[in-house]
């Protein structure tokens, strides 16, 4: 984007800031084009998205600020779907992973640690309420087996058992 002081790199930053400092090399091939704001932002957030340094909590984060865009008339350019389908994922993928922002910070600090996995994390951004999402993110952590937290298969057992009332056992009529 041309300002006034010239160019506005919108990706590819690193590799420009490191094509810089070798030696002998006077240029490299670049494409100009005219964006909008929401255009740069949509650009750099999935090249962002596509990095493999990306943590899990910052790809949710990604796919929520991409889906928070609106085009000219205000309605959004983004969908589930269409996220899924323009970074090459699932679309399960990308709702799961939308689910760690629901995460307790608590389960999200222990995920960056290595303690619990992403699958954890995501099954309890999937609980409706925080009181109960915040409960059970307290007994995954907590030192009760063999001083460790819950493994992922004793998480999604646990939250099978106290947080989702399997359909069969409803006390109203499922129809």
């Amino acid at each position: 984007r041309a300002g006034e002081e010239g160019y506005e790199i919108v990706c590819g930053e690193r590799r420009f800031r490191g094509g810089s400092r070798v030696e002998g090399l006077e240029g490299f091939p670049v494409i100009v084009r005219e964006l909008s704001d929401t255009q740069v932002q949509e650009i750099q957030l999935i090249e962002n998205l596509q990095r493999e340094d990306v943590s899990p909590y910052d790809e949710a984060v990604g796919y929520a600020r991409l889906l928070e865009l609106k085009g000219a008339e205000g309605a959004p350019l983004y969908t589930v779907d269409r996220i899924a389908e323009k970074i090459g994922k699932a679309l399960t993928y990308v709702r799961n992973r939308l689910k760690l922002q629901r995460t307790p910070k608590r389960l999200l600090v222990a995920l960056r640690r290595g303690e619990v996995g992403t699958r954890q994390c995501e099954r309890v951004g999937r609980i409706p309420h925080a009181e109960d999402r915040e409960r059970c993110a307290a007994e995954i952590l907590e030192a009760q087996h063999d001083d460790r937290p819950m493994t992922a298969e004793e998480t999604l057992e646990h939250i099978r058992e106290k947080y989702l009332l399997p359909l069969a056992k409803a006390p109203f009529d499922r129809k």
